[in-house]
């Protein structure tokens, strides 16, 4: 069918390379002799709305071809492939039908994943001989086990002298630079590190690498440094001693005051912000001119003379000086960041206990798990199978597939490239993408990679076969042209001569006839907060506007580069009544339910926390549970203790037993907030998602309330639900979302960032010797490194080409997402001698209209075309997908559970104190394997917050009474294997969660669950009820123990 085994369609924004794709699926299909020809086929792209948009396609187009009457809309795609394989229309119909049923009868071998989905099926295929665990679980919370990693590296400080030290080092120094003292948030920003594949060659240089190795590493360094310093301010005494040898003053020896001041900086110590751009550095280094000021009044003609012969020997000083401040940047560069670095084995090794103690394979480690099985094997064991099996390869989006997974499947696909099937028919590979739309560096797709295909460097012993897509079938006239304009006039900015060519030669072609619209505006704006009064005010205008020509709210899109600036937007567009949907109005925190139910939950935690239950007691008026003056009500309230605040609830007809919330597992407690306060009248979408994270979390951790409290605050700005289709709203989006959708209208505020802003950005460098007994360096970018060694000089010149590729890819992204009509919004950046700074967006823009003869400089808006009504009929593209919008929930009494609602006789103070420390314990528990986990249990809740460390020696005592006891301690020993507030499902489908359950030989388990209070008939139906559920799977319960973790500790067998 191909003319070619490896193609490459090389396919702009709007090129229709779905349509491209999917005629070449269907036409291999067609060609094949098979009827199950799917079977060869491996599709990839990147998410799962692109997998069930390609799937759908070519369901429905084997649907029409099959019917007897082709719609007009498949017409275009039937004539396609018809061309393209040289089969009739009728045959195709006829075989269509055929193809239809064998497809739909064997769906699971219709093979078009995300790249995520291949690549798990093949390490869960594969997991042992790839050293995994059978029955591994992929967790996608990467950012959860880095931030609990770091928490237990942290505990062990104090057990561990040489990490110890290492720690309080790290806190000093930041102490030392005016930073807080807490370490945890700098090691969780090394430690992301481990999981970021564009890092994982240059960790390897760290592998051998221990605590030890950095202590002397930074020892040598610290030296260095001390030595490098005295020898500066030497250099600065040595020229101040030869003038004053010479019977002059120091401050009029020279032209102006730079030189003194930077000598004499040099003497002080300040060496800081020593720069070496200067023209007057030169001149003396050179020696071209006199150090001194011809006109000057306080120097004589012999000092004069004197300071002319003077000149040579105080140039080599200078020079010899800014050599030594230079070395000794480098060598501060290198030291920032010298004790995270040499922790990150330590944190690694945190990552692997916990994976390892949980069964966890994180998604970020999916690539480099193949990539380390398959090197250095020239048939690769795992792919020997697969690749008898697929024939054909698609691979979408191939901008964005990062260099690892390519790696990984050039040798899948390379035998069949090469080789013949038993038909003697070539296998064949086609990649899609666009370099111009690489947008996501950061997590390992590079635009390079895909150029270079382009220009035909292959990895196979075949060239590619490369097809531009020319023709534009997204965009009216104007916004075309626009495009093709702009990005050609940006392109000579590239210093990457690849870089250039492919923005130089890339023009579209027009193929709608309507002529659209473009609007750039361009406003005098001082700073962030005149962007933050303007842009919106603009935005709801040209909203407004668009509305008049026809428009609908869900046609308009605004794009934005960051979440600040879609708050901006969103706020003010919410204040003025504009429905919107975006990524903050759609998060999960913007419940009040759900921030009642987390007030609870700190309440609970906290009973003296005033300020909760101050918005607990609002929501209670405000949703008129409570018809009563707030004020008044809140006062009141506010008198109360813990157990007198719930008990006056009952006469609002609230019946809440914060006793009983205690004692259940974290998504039952959830339940009962929910029906003890009525929450369902005015429950949706944004509780069942909270719902969902929260069991979410209890299947995979075993903090409790606390722990989930904490799990809350992390996620709280991220966790978002997904709407209905059809909701005429505006939405807002990162340009990064946006990328593949398109819409009739898009807005753009905020167009003016700097492109080459490296402020955020750190990069590796190679040290070279005698640096490089530890052999990189990760260092913060700034243009400093321009003047610095090249081994700093040189990569951060390869960081800036990248940013300014990125960045106006990212710009390409976002002026190519509109159907008819285009608004930006910007500020000028051109100062009052007319100089542009093209180093921004807003830059480029007005440059371009330079060169377009169109900027004038009192001028705000400049247009292309003339605003129209709304041309296009079909509804706009949108990523949302049909969600329960409603809670369905048993009223709490009536579900099955068995619950424990008998505290008795509690110790402590108070009943409340009482609970509070049983639940502590209850958490502690969780987080105990063996003996040996006390003290990393109990650091964990003092590092926390959780533990007091007034409260440590008596919790300490509490717990080390219960494992060390006669009756328990033979299961808190290392050989055990034992499963915490782990999950039971019975026999009639009840979650069942036992705190403790350790398996001993031949499948047999013992059952420990903790209480507080005295022995009741509940709590042994509760055990009993575990027993019988173990006992349904082939377990052999030999033991159902309950230990009441009262002021003396009780034991009871049932």
């Amino acid at each position: 069918m191909q003319d070619a085994p490896f193609k490459i369609y090389n396919a702009s924004a709007g090129s229709g390379k779905t349509f491209s794709l999917v005629r070449d699926y269907l036409s291999l299909l067609f060609s094949a002799k098979k009827t199950d020809a799917f079977r060869s086929i491996l599709a990839i792209t990147f998410t799962n709305k692109a997998v069930a948009e390609m799937k759908s396609r070519i369901v429905e187009n084997l649907i029409a071809f099959s019917k007897d009457n082709t719609q007009d809309d498949y017409l275009a795609m039937l004539n396609a492939v018809a061309n393209s394989t040289n089969i009739s229309q009728d045959l195709i119909k006829t075989r269509s039908v055929i193809l239809l049923k064998k497809l739909i009868h064997n769906y699971a071998a219709f093979e078009i994943s995300t790249i995520d989905g291949f690549t798990h099926r093949v390490l869960r295929t594969f997991a042992k001989d790839l050293g995994l665990p059978s029955n591994f679980e992929v967790t996608m919370q990467v950012d959860d086990i880095l931030h609990e990693a770091v928490d237990k590296l942290i505990a062990k400080a104090g057990e561990d002298k040489e990490l110890t030290k290492v720690l309080i080092d790290f806190a000093l120094s930041k102490a030392d630079d005016d930073k807080s003292w807490d370490i945890s948030r700098e090691l969780y920003s090394i430690a992301k590190l481990l999981t970021k594949e564009n890092n994982l060659d240059h960790l390897k240089a760290f592998e051998n690498k221990d605590l030890k190795d950095f202590k002397t590493y930074t020892k040598t360094l610290n030296d260095k440094k001390q030595d490098i310093t005295s020898a500066i301010k030497q250099i600065a005494e040595n020229v101040f001693n030869l003038l004053n040898e010479n019977g002059i003053l120091p401050e009029y020896a020279f032209t102006g005051k730079y030189a003194y001041k930077y000598f004499n900086n040099l003497k002080e110590g300040n060496l800081g912000k020593l720069t070496f751009t200067a023209g007057w550095q030169n001149d003396l280094i050179n020696g071209t001119k006199p150090i001194y000021s011809k006109s000057s009044k306080d120097l004589s003609k012999e000092q004069k003379s004197i300071l002319d012969g003077l000149k040579q020997p105080i140039g080599s000083y200078f020079e010899d000086s800014k050599n030594k401040v230079l070395l000794l940047n480098f060598i501060e560069h290198i030291s920032k960041n010298i004790i995270p670095l040499s922790l990150l084995n330590s944190i690694k090794k945190e990552v692997e206990a916990i994976k390892k103690e949980r069964g966890l394979l994180l998604i970020s480690e999916f690539n480099n798990t193949i990539a380390n099985a398959i090197k250095g094997q020239p048939a690769p064991f795992i792919y020997e199978r697969l690749g008898e099996r697929y024939r054909h390869f698609f691979i979408d989006e191939f901008q964005d597939t990062s260099e690892l997974q390519w790696q990984n499947i050039i040798p899948l696909a390379e035998n069949p490239l090469i080789s013949l099937d038993e038909d003697e028919n070539q296998g064949s590979l086609l990649l899609v993408g666009d370099a111009k739309q690489s947008i996501y560096r950061w997590r390992g797709g590079k635009a390079e990679q895909f150029i270079n295909l382009c220009n035909k460097i292959s990895p196979f012993s075949i060239n590619p076969e490369v097809t531009n897509l020319p023709n534009n079938f997204r965009s009216l006239p104007q916004v075309v042209n626009f495009n093709n304009a702009l990005f050609k006039h940006i392109a000579q900015y590239f210093k990457v001569e690849d870089y250039e060519s492919l923005y130089e030669k890339s023009p579209q072609e027009i193929i709608k006839k309507d002529k659209g619209y473009v609007n750039l505006k361009f406003f005098d704006l001082k700073n962030k907060e005149e962007e933050n009064e303007v842009f919106p005010e603009e935005v709801l205008k040209i909203i407004k506007e668009c509305e008049a020509l026809g428009y609908k709210k869900s046609d308009i899109c605004i794009l934005n580069r960051n979440r600040k600036e879609g708050v901006v937007i969103a706020d003010y567009l919410s204040e003025k009544g504009i429905s919107l949907i975006s990524s903050e109005t759609l998060l999960v925190k913007n419940s009040k339910e759900v921030l009642f139910i987390i007030d609870v939950l700190k309440l609970i935690k906290n009973p003296k926390d005033a300020l909760t239950k101050v918005n607990l007691l609002h929501y209670l008026i405000a949703s008129e549970k409570i018809q009563k003056d707030e004020t008044q009500f809140i006062l009141e309230s506010l008198q109360k203790d813990h157990e007198d605040f719930y008990s006056s609830l009952e006469q609002y007809n609230i019946n809440f037993d914060h006793n009983l919330l205690t004692s259940l597992a974290l998504y039952d407690a959830l339940e009962y907030i929910i029906s003890s306060f009525n929450l369902l009248q005015s429950s949706n979408a944004y509780l069942q998602y909270f719902l969902d994270f929260a069991f979410d979390y209890g299947n995979q951790n075993v903090g409790g309330i606390h722990g989930f409290l904490e799990h809350w605050s992390q996620h709280e700005d991220k966790l978002s639900i997904v709407v209905p289709k059809g909701e005429d709203a505006v939405q807002l989006l990162t340009i990064h979302r946006a990328k593949g959708l398109e819409f009739p209208v898009v807005i753009y505020p905020y167009a003016s960032e700097n492109i080459l802003d490296t402020k955020m950005d750190d990069i590796w460098v190679n040290l070279k010797d005698p640096y490089n007994d530890i052999p990189k360096a990760y260092i913060s970018a700034s243009s400093k490194l321009e003047t610095l060694d090249e081994s700093m000089a040189v990569p951060y010149e390869y960081l800036l080409n990248e940013k300014q590729m990125d960045g106006v890819n990212v710009l390409y992204v976002a002026l190519t997402r509109a159907k008819e009509q285009l608004y930006v919004l910007s500020k000028k950046d051109i100062n009052s001698k007319g100089v542009v700074n093209t180093k921004t967006v807003s830059g480029l823009l007005i440059d371009f209209l330079i060169n377009e003869n169109i900027w004038d400089n009192t001028q705000t808006s400049f247009h292309f075309g003339e605003p129209h009504f709304k041309v296009s009929t079909e509804s706009s593209s949108s990523q949302a997908t049909q969600t329960q919008s409603k809670v369905e929930t048993l009223p709490f009494k009536e579900r099955s559970i068995t619950l424990s609602t008998n505290s008795g006789r509690l110790w402590g103070t108070t009943q409340q104190e009482a609970i509070d420390e049983g639940i502590l314990i209850h958490d502690i528990m969780a987080n105990i394997n063996s003996v040996s986990d006390l003290e990393s249990a109990i650091n964990l809740f003092v590092d926390k917050g959780i533990l007091p460390n007034d409260d440590v020696l008596r919790v300490r005592k509490k717990v080390k009474t219960i494992i060390m006891h006669p009756e328990l301690n033979t299961y808190f020993k290392e050989a055990n294997k034992n499963y915490n507030e782990r999950d039971l499902v019975s026999r009639d489908g009840k979650i069942l969660r036992p705190d403790r359950i350790n398996v001993v030989e031949n499948n047999t388990a013992v059952i420990i669950d903790y209480k507080t209070g005295v022995f009741n008939e509940q709590n042994e139906r509760q055990v009993k009820e575990y027993k019988k559920a173990l006992e349904d799977i082939g377990y052999t319960v030999t033991k159902t123990i309950l230990v009441y973790t009262n002021e003396s500790l009780t034991i009871k067998n049932v």
